[in-house]
């Protein structure tokens, strides 16, 4: 259980996490058209990750094979009809989104429906679907009835996630609550009847008249309803800041590679030239020891991170082979003809390059994740807050 004030303290941290993020990003790296707009559209992101943090937006996405009546559990959830279900297949083709304004707390609840997947499997509604998955702060699967195997994969990608989830089976009027396989056990599970099958009612009156009548039971969705409000109220805040900031790593290192491509570019030619145009061995070598540290330090002050003592030994290691391999390339001159010599120098010392600026890179990145109000740091001081999702099965 989170406390009210750990869960206010997440979505500060989360805040202040992004907003840094933006203030080192302030400016395109350079000024090609096309990574101007690849900046803008990542600064376009972060600007709506902190209008969610700032909205308190909690977002539950619904997810389960065709006709598991998903939209009618939304439907019995709020208790109104907001979505349209139907007996018939698939009536939901895109994702579909709704407020739930019943929950107590500052949090907004929104409930997104999504294409059932089997028939959206191979399709672009799938694409969607899971891109929608992508986004939600809780995930609700919904089932009826046995497993299928295609539910089991869709399970087993949703666990690789690491979302926080709730396996529903819907349609208690209809099936048995099924047994579920070993990796499930451990998750939590509610049976539900969103929109209960009309039965036949015998009725007896007092005059001896006997008559039959169809009567559609009530949702049966309370307990559903009253544990999303508690974990929502308990964990709600604290699940938006988590996963808004991993949607944040995932922005802020398409921004780095914005940062890093062109620095690691230039230096990796300065070095090719230079081993192309110096003569003698050991200054070539000592030119692309200088060129790999000077692009190393470049890199170092374009993050604006100092020096730390998070993995360095990657780093070490990619400087060491780098100037290995180079100086391996010079026995090429032994047996190669003279040109031929030059140009596999010239290749290993640009890949050395290469290598050591995406080495340098994930360095710095994870330096900045790991500093102050860092990405990296706020999720994993989240992830050790937050505890599983308990609640008793079904009788």
């Amino acid at each position: 259980m989170v406390s009210d004030r750990l869960s206010k303290a997440h979505l500060y941290w989360a805040r202040q996490s992004l907003v840094e993020t933006q203030r080192r990003y302030l400016e395109p790296p350079s000024e090609d058209p096309q990574t101007q707009q690849l900046w803008h559209d990542c600064q376009q992101q972060l600007d709506q990750l902190v209008t969610k943090l700032d909205q308190q937006r909690v977002r539950v996405v619904l997810l389960g094979g065709v006709s598991r009546g998903k939209s009618a559990l939304i439907n019995a959830l709020l208790g109104r009809e907001v979505m349209t279900s139907s007996p018939l297949h698939g009536v939901t083709r895109f994702p579909q989104g709704v407020v739930w304004t019943q929950t107590a707390g500052d949090a907004l609840v929104e409930f997104v429906d999504t294409p059932g997947l089997g028939e959206a499997d191979g399709k672009p509604q799938a694409a969607a679907a899971w891109e929608i998955v992508q986004t939600a702060d809780l995930v609700l699967f919904v089932g009826a009835g046995e497993i299928t195997e295609e539910e089991a994969r869709a399970l087993e990608r949703l666990q690789g996630l690491s979302k926080p989830f709730i396996l529903v089976f819907n349609k208690a009027d209809l099936y048995p609550d099924p047994e579920l396989p070993a990796s499930l056990a451990a998750y939590p599970r509610v049976v539900v009847a969103a929109a209960p099958q009309a039965r036949q009612v015998r009725l007896e009156w007092p005059d001896g008249r006997v008559e039959y009548r169809w009567e559609t039971p009530p949702p049966q969705v309370e307990e559903l309803r009253q544990l999303l409000v508690t974990l929502l109220n308990q964990q709600g805040r604290s699940w938006v800041a988590l996963n808004t900031l991993t949607q944040a790593a995932a922005v802020e290192a398409d921004l780095a590679v914005l940062v890093v491509a062109k620095p690691a570019l230039g230096w990796g030619l300065g070095k090719v030239l230079g081993v192309l145009l110096l003569p003698l061995a050991g200054l070539d070598l000592l030119l692309g020891a200088a060129m790999d540290l000077g692009l190393v330090r470049h890199l170092g002050l374009q993050y604006q991170v100092p020096i730390h003592s998070y993995r360095p030994d990657r780093l070490v290691w990619a400087l060491l082979l780098s100037g290995v391999g180079l100086g391996l390339s010079e026995l090429g001159d032994l047996w190669l003809p003279e040109w031929w010599g030059a140009w596999l120098q010239s290749l290993v010392a640009g890949g050395g390059s290469l290598w050591v600026g995406r080495t340098a890179q994930t360095y710095w990145q994870e330096g900045r994740g790991w500093g102050p109000y860092g990405i990296r740091r706020a999720i994993a001081a989240i992830e050790r807050s937050l505890g599983e999702i308990e609640v008793k099965d079904s009788e």
